[in-house]
């Protein structure tokens, strides 16, 4: 089998086994924890993935092509564009949490219709699934490298422990 065979096969694969898992997260979530908390999952999830794309800066594009085209000329150059990358991701990815930490309170009340849930809980509640924002980026960027060296297994397992996460 070729790469790129291998390759499609674990895509096909690893997306099909995400659609599964959020698909019986989703039943799950609604019908066992109510609209209250599906909502502050779904919200969580929004503002991750808008964040993400916002502060994303095009540096796993960039990651791609430089591990794609250098990791065999140049390992130390890519590993230390891999480091800073991590650097900036990382250090954002705290500021995020800290930054979701504080306004949990005023993003509960102003921005999300509350029906069963009392706001402390679902400020908590938002608190907690901030760590997904921690990790959104550091974890494109991962992904990003894995992609660079057409490593479609390795990239295809972290997205459905993330799924599954």
């Amino acid at each position: 089998m070729t790469r790129l065979s291998r390759n499609v096969v674990y895509n096909v694969v690893g997306q099909g086994l995400i659609l599964v898992v959020s698909l019986i997260a989703v039943r799950f979530i609604f019908r066992r924890l109510g609209d209250d908390v599906f909502g502050i999952i779904f919200f969580n999830l929004t503002l991750t993935a808008v964040l993400t794309r916002v502060l994303e800066l095009g540096v796993s594009s960039t990651i791609v092509r430089e591990v794609s085209s250098a990791f065999h000329k140049e390992v130390g150059y890519v590993r230390e564009l891999i480091r800073t990358a991590s650097l900036l991701y990382w250090t954002t990815g705290i500021i995020l949490v800290a930054v979701i930490w504080i306004t949990a309170p005023l993003l509960v009340t102003h921005w999300i219709n509350l029906k069963t849930l009392d706001p402390g809980t679902a400020a908590t509640l938002l608190r907690i699934l901030s760590v997904l924002s921690l990790v959104a980026l550091p974890k494109g960027l991962y992904t990003a490298s894995f992609r660079g060296r057409q490593m479609m297994g390795i990239n295809n397992v972290i997205d459905v422990g993330t799924a599954l996460a």
